[in-house]
């Protein structure tokens, strides 16, 4: 029988290196999406052709998307404004709960910073952080 908890997601932990000064957690994360890896096909049918024709293009790492309960006063949700305002490529990572502590380790910068305020529920807040270069899992 399968273990009912193998695959929860709680634990998992997305960081940043914010500040230079090493790997941060980024906290009161909700959701990870990404990151989204994808290959393009690129088209080289020519006109003798009778079928299309393709080759697969380099991978592209794509991007990954926190949600989080945005804090103005905590100093990593703090970064991601200066983030934004550096664009610094800095190194990303996000360590899952499982067993094994899967990880994936990248480096990207912050394409986008987005917070939300809705009447009668908690400050959240959308931070996009574009691949840049190949991701590690170990």
């Amino acid at each position: 029988m399968a273990d009912p908890d193998k695959y929860i997601s709680n634990l998992t932990v997305f960081s940043m290196n914010v500040d230079s000064g090493g790997m941060t957690a980024i906290v009161q994360i909700t959701s990870i999406s990404g990151p989204g890896i994808s290959q393009e096909p690129v088209d080289v049918t020519d006109l003798d052709d009778t079928w299309k024709t393709f080759v697969v293009d380099i991978p592209d790492g794509g991007e990954v998307t926190v949600e989080l309960i945005w804090d103005p006063e905590t100093a990593t949700h703090v970064d991601f404004i200066d983030m934004l305002a550096d664009t610094v490529v800095t190194p990303c990572q996000i360590v899952y709960s499982d067993d094994g502590a899967a990880k994936y380790a990248w480096n990207g910068w912050l394409t986008n910073f987005e917070p939300t305020a809705n009447r009668g529920e908690a400050l959240t807040a959308t931070a996009t952080i574009k691949v840049t270069g190949a991701i590690t899992v170990s």
